[in-house]
């Protein structure tokens, strides 16, 4: 099962690396270095409430979280023989949007818990998933609350934040919340970021690496439909588990052994060989005496999943006993600096456990409390916080109803017909994050280009 220290490293580590690499991800390098010095930004940015806020990375990882969960809970209580119903109901935003997180003290637990088959979970998951990732997209383009969440997380409005969430992704919602077929041919970082939680789920018997890497990559690809948008998330799923799992096992045992994995997983794969030859290469380069960054620029800059990925292992591999070092060596780049961050923090993070992680890291992170409890909720399963994950949702997707902070007011219902392809974003200039006197042109629209269009 693991350890739960390590459970809070991986998601914890994850949010603190994304929150390390979101202040400077459009920056080029020179620019990172004007800026925060020749060593590049060591420590976080705070907003005007003093806490580090976090990218959509970490929204949509806790969204998965939250669905991932839900999934067992509803396949646990069919598996028992239990009445939905009578297991709890999903709490009020009130109570939890105060606190930022919420308890579970006196709320009851399931009787004779039964944990699900790997078989039954994949099955079951990638609906629940796709109506939670349309009500992530309900969060980015309405004001809060949402009238009736499915996910207890959308009662949190600092999940309300619109932090540049990638097209691909908006895209994709936008057609699972109208009932069409997603269409892209996108590898895009947007489906790998997101994926940890799906190597810290408890099934009975436990996933093999096959059937890991495989739920991973059929999350994945719900949003992101080329081979290399979700095949990366599959491996990066079975990393996450082995660390997380095992208490003696290094980055580079978990990295070979998902590496082994994948020709089995994925026999049929047309870019298979790529992926191979791009993880192989990032194990040798681990060991090789280039700079961090020179190696880093030798794998790309992370705006496609196989690179994020290379980023982000290559970094872990480089100072998997060395929490700051492995995410400040991850985000200091001037590529996907955010998504790199997270990756590398989810790696060590579940390598070293929540111990390992440096204390400044955690008194400012943003929604700290609630992401360490999602990662107990992965550890020890629905039953100890069963009114989170109860009732089942019965989502049929329409157009979110938010109820204006006035009482008794309704605000206006927003239509799904957003086109988001030609909706131009703001960018990441904006109140939440530092504003980078003398950029220029070029680089705004490069970020717009990459981030908006890859992802």
């Amino acid at each position: 099962m693991g350890n739960i220290d390590k459970y809070r490293g991986c998601l914890l580590g994850g949010a603190a690396g994304d929150a390390l690499g979101y202040a400077i991800e459009f920056d080029r390098e020179e620019a990172i270095a004007a800026r925060y010095g020749s060593r590049g930004i060591r420590n976080y940015w705070l907003d005007k409430r003093g806490l580090a806020p976090f990218s959509d990375d970490t929204q949509m990882t806790l969204y998965t979280a939250n669905s991932l969960l839900c999934s067992l809970a509803a396949l646990s209580a069919q598996a028992s023989g239990g009445s939905q119903a009578s297991v709890g109901t999903q709490p009020s935003g009130s109570a939890q949007a105060s606190s930022g997180a919420p308890t579970s003290s006196d709320t009851p637990a399931l009787a004779s818990p039964t944990l699900p088959s790997p078989t039954a979970l994949a099955a079951y998951a990638p609906t629940q998933m796709a109506q939670f990732y349309v009500e992530w997209m309900y969060t980015q383009v309405s004001p809060y609350p949402l009238a009736e969440p499915k996910a207890w997380i959308s009662n949190l409005p600092e999940l309300f934040a619109s932090r540049a969430p990638g097209i691909t992704c908006l895209n994709a919602c936008e057609a699972m919340a109208s009932g069409a077929k997603v269409v892209n041919n996108s590898k895009g970082c947007g489906g790998i970021m997101r994926m940890a939680p799906a190597g810290l789920i408890n099934t009975s018997p436990g996933f093999s690496g096959v059937e890991l890497q495989r739920l991973g990559a059929q999350l994945a690809g719900l949003t992101h439909r080329h081979e290399l948008g979700w095949m990366p998330a599959g491996v990066f799923a079975h990393i996450v588990s082995l660390l997380a799992r095992n208490e003696s096992c290094s980055v580079r045992e978990a990295a070979t052994q998902a590496l082994n994995t994948l020709p089995e997983a994925f026999p049929n794969a047309h870019y298979l060989a790529q992926l191979q030859e791009l993880l192989g290469y990032t194990l040798r380069l681990a060991d090789s005496a280039m700079p961090d960054l020179e190696a880093i620029h030798a794998l790309g800059e992370g705006w496609v999943a196989e690179e994020a990925l290379a980023i982000g292992l290559l970094c872990s591999l480089r100072h998997e006993d060395d929490f700051a070092g492995a995410i400040t060596s991850a985000v200091n780049h001037g590529g996907d600096s955010d998504s790199t961050g997270a990756i590398a923090g989810n790696i060590v993070g579940a390598h070293l456990g929540l111990a390992g992680i440096p204390q400044r890291y955690l008194e400012h992170l943003e929604l700290r409390d609630t992401i360490s409890k999602i990662a107990d909720d992965l550890f020890t399963g629905p039953q100890a916080s069963p009114d989170l994950y109860f009732p089942p949702v019965t989502f049929q997707p329409s157009a979110p109803t938010a109820t204006a902070s006035s009482p008794g007011k309704q605000a206006r219902r927003r239509p799904l017909d957003l086109h988001f392809s030609c909706l131009r974003l703001p960018s990441r200039r904006r109140a939440h994050r530092p504003v980078h006197s003398g950029r220029r042109r070029a680089d705004r629209e490069r970020a717009r280009g990459i981030h908006h269009f890859l992802r």
